[in-house]
């Protein structure tokens, strides 16, 4: 462990202030990235969903609609135009390709789309086993706008989207709070660092006028006076230092250009290292 007690010069305003207050524009900019990318990403999916929903096959109520099934599994029996209406409303009948009928159980209204400004929300579903044509009857009358619609599970196919702008909003609005508290601690550390610094420094300048005797020579009595006082300040400053956790003084070290060459030096150590370099 070696130390250098040198003192280059004063600090520059820039390394006392930290890290560029610019790094809070970014911060801030990253975050309105993630949130306009996210709202974005979610118009796009809407969109899609509903020119997927376009396809599906509908008539009005009351009416009658065929599903071609190519791909057994769960689907769905949407209400168009109609708010609140119902599987009961509709009074719909689902038979198979076979003649069977085909149960169909009413669901909660989470799934929605839009059919040239009508709004299509689920009522009812059913499971389609085999491959052919499902008839689906609606004996219901909803109004003269009233629709109805036979198609897949649109918000499966929501879901994906809706994690995937949701994890990209978390991700910029969490990496820029982030960015900005780490800037706001780093400029705050070299801010306290600094003040340190430009005490002492200040302050000894000072007691080397008035220690000194006429002429460019220092008096005996000069001498003695200043190295008591030099003595005194130096306990000081180790008090003042003993506060402080072991980074901080780690980060105040190398402001006084002091080498700490041995990982294992305790923070007693370290601590009178500074208030020496700081005063000599």
């Amino acid at each position: 462990m070696a130390t250098s007690a040198s003192r280059t010069g004063a600090t520059s305003p820039a390394s006392a202030r930290g890290p560029s207050a610019a790094r809070y524009g970014f911060a801030a900019l990253l975050a309105v990235l993630g949130i306009v990318g996210a709202v974005l990403w979610q118009m796009a999916a809407t969109a899609s969903v509903d020119r997927h929903a376009d396809g599906y096959a509908r008539t009005a109520t009351p009416g009658a609609v065929t599903l071609r099934v190519s791909d057994p599994g769960t689907y769905y029996v949407y209400a168009e135009g109609v708010e609140g209406a119902t599987l009961s409303d509709l009074a719909v009948k689902v038979t198979g390709p076979t003649g069977q009928v085909v149960a169909v159980t009413a669901v909660s209204s989470r799934s929605y789309y839009d059919h040239h400004g009508m709004v299509g929300h689920a009522v009812g579903r059913f499971e389609a086993t085999r491959l052919g044509g499902y008839r689906v009857t609606a004996a219901g009358r909803l109004d003269r706008y009233g629709h109805f619609a036979v198609g897949d599970d649109v918000a499966g196919r929501m879901l994906p989207h809706l994690w995937g702008a949701g994890v990209l909003l978390a991700f910029a609005v969490g990496s820029g709070i982030t960015f900005t508290v780490v800037t706001f601690l780093q400029r705050r550390a070299r801010r306290r660092a600094s003040a340190v610094t430009a005490s002492p420094s200040a302050t000894a300048s000072g007691n080397w006028r008035v220690a000194r005797g006429r002429g460019n020579r220092m008096s005996p009595v000069g001498r003695h006076v200043m190295k008591t006082k030099t003595d005194v300040r130096v306990e000081s400053t180790a008090q003042a230092l003993a506060s402080f956790d072991q980074e901080y003084l780690l980060t105040m070290a190398r402001l006084y250009h002091v080498d700490v060459w041995d990982e294992s030096v305790t923070k007693e150590e370290l601590v009178a290292m500074i208030a020496e370099a700081a005063w000599n």
